[in-house]
């Protein structure tokens, strides 16, 4: 596997990683959003609780855990 050089993190949450030649690397490309959901259920959050949460993204854009 190619080694990271760049990593993007995108206003909707999403995440761009690309190597050293600036290709791609799909399989290492994980939601910020979804790992700090991953995070809050770690620390005892619960699907409903979550439900209640207000995420505002950059630029305004709100967000409802599903």
């Amino acid at each position: 596997m190619n080694k990271i050089k760049k990593v993007f993190f995108f206003s909707n949450g999403n995440t761009g990683t690309f190597d050293e030649q600036g290709i791609q690397i799909p399989e290492l490309q994980e939601s910020w959003f979804r790992l700090y959901i991953k995070f809050l259920k770690e620390t005892g959050y619960t699907d409903n609780e979550l439900n209640k949460i207000d995420f505002i993204f950059p630029h305004g854009t709100h967000r409802q855990y599903t």
